[in-house]
């Protein structure tokens, strides 16, 4: 089996990493330095690693597509995973012709979330979960549904949720997904069942997903909707 160099930049995922995913997927894992890194120290380790794949924060990938040479290194991986926020519409356009661009998400209690590794020039922020992941897409309000895993015994190697919780047949993530409109079986995560704000007229909307759409302007950096109390 072929060995892949993997560039971590989340320090406090380091040591998982580098137990998890060498023992079980045979790759080296490649550390950032133990402090906030910056594009030039980003750009060095990717080119002098000999690193093949990346785990970065958006911020990072955004700061690396507005320059001529973190754009020209990224290019060179064979895959890019981004975590913890959306990645910004125009660094996906900029890389998703050349690099395997994909979401990277999961919840304290369940682990990462297997998802099948995919090219997509366009639809990159969506995921194919897993058949053997046990995981089911249930409807919720506002044409949305709600990522929950379902225990059965013939998938128990990937249902580490139901080792936590013995007692539990199904789990409720509260993570919130939207199926693509014509290819089915592909979902993009959009929010959380606990970020449903209510309205004045007893209607309500989920921020995260009004965020995302305020985001899209090119002159919006980041935006933050909450609720007041009258």
């Amino acid at each position: 089996m072929v060995y892949t160099k993997v560039h971590i930049c989340l320090q406090f995922m380091g040591m998982l990493m580098v137990l998890s995913m060498s023992t079980f997927f045979r790759t080296v894992v490649v550390l950032g330095p133990p402090k906030p890194p910056s594009p030039e120290s980003i750009i060095g380790i990717l080119k002098f690693g000999r690193v093949e794949g990346a785990l970065l924060v958006p911020a990072i990938i955004d700061g690396l597509c507005r320059s001529p040479s973190g754009l020209a290194v990224l290019r060179t991986l064979k895959y890019i995973h981004y975590v913890g926020a959306p990645l910004g519409v125009e660094s996906a356009k900029k890389l998703a012709p050349d690099v395997s661009v994909l979401p990277v998400i999961g919840s304290t209690e369940a682990g990462g979330y297997i998802t099948k590794l995919r090219h997509d020039t366009e639809d990159w922020d969506y995921v194919e979960f897993n058949a053997h992941l046990g995981a089911e897409l249930e409807p919720r309000p506002g044409g949305l549904h709600e990522l929950v895993f379902v225990r059965k015994p013939e998938y128990a190697a990937t249902q580490q949720i139901f080792i936590l919780y013995p007692n539990l047949d199904r789990f409720e993530t509260k993570d919130l997904w939207t199926e693509h409109p014509t290819r089915k079986g592909l979902w993009k995560i959009v929010g959380r069942t606990d970020d449903y704000v209510t309205l004045a007229h007893a209607d309500g909307i989920y921020a995260s997903t009004v965020e995302q759409e305020i985001e899209r302007h090119e002159l919006v950096q980041a935006a933050l909707i909450v609720a007041m109390a009258s």
